[in-house]
């Protein structure tokens, strides 16, 4: 579960304990602080291997669709979607057959 997601769900929380928010807050920067260490130890061609392979993963591409699906819809005039009122015509099979339908029905 990446950071955002855990303060999400902290934030969301009905039972928040401020102390415990903060602990584990603490918990998860600390390792994340830690991976970025051990990220920068590693030799530069290592770096660029493993940022090549998450910019290919499907978490990534997700994320990007993600991304650009928010984007179109905060830059796009008609973003909004409306939901039309008026009601939409039966065909007349379905019709013929929802009639015969309620008479079985009124007939039992």
């Amino acid at each position: 579960m990446d950071l955002h997601n855990v303060l999400r769900l902290w934030a969301a929380d009905g039972s928040y304990s401020e102390q415990v928010a903060s602990s584990n807050f603490m918990r998860s920067y600390r390792n994340e602080a830690k991976k970025q260490e051990e990220y920068e130890k590693l030799p530069a061609d290592m770096q660029q291997m493993i940022d090549q392979t998450n910019r290919n993963s499907y978490s990534a591409q997700i994320r990007e669709k993600n991304r650009d699906a928010i984007q179109i819809m905060t830059t796009t005039e008609n973003a909004e979607i409306e939901a039309k009122d008026e009601p939409t015509g039966i065909s007349q099979q379905s019709d013929e057959r929802l009639k015969k339908l309620i008479e079985d029905f009124r007939q039992i």
